[in-house]
């Protein structure tokens, strides 16, 4: 799961999280979305469609979306942006 996390991101067409939300289920692509939150805010993650709020269940007006980092800032700050998603799942 993290190692789709990491490399989703890395990559210009992002994160799915309807695809992710399949996969690995609601909680974690909850805790990737909330975890994701301040870098919207700060512009570091753009989410597809622009402004659109995921939904759980990928149902609801806004629909599903996928997130990705900025370029060129978020691209330069990925190793922060990634490791807090990681921080959101508590691994010990």
């Amino acid at each position: 799961m993290l190692d789709v996390i990491m490399l989703s991101l890395r990559l210009a067409a992002g994160l799915d999280l309807r695809q992710f939300e399949g996969e690995f289920g609601a909680e974690a692509a909850e805790l990737v979305w909330g975890s994701l939150q301040p870098h919207v805010q700060r512009g570091l993650v753009y989410t597809l469609p622009q402004g659109a709020e995921w939904v759980r269940g990928g149902s609801g007006a806004a629909g599903p979306i996928s997130v990705r980092l900025s370029d060129p800032r978020g691209f330069m700050l990925s190793n922060d942006i990634i490791s807090d998603v990681f921080a959101a799942f508590q691994l010990d």
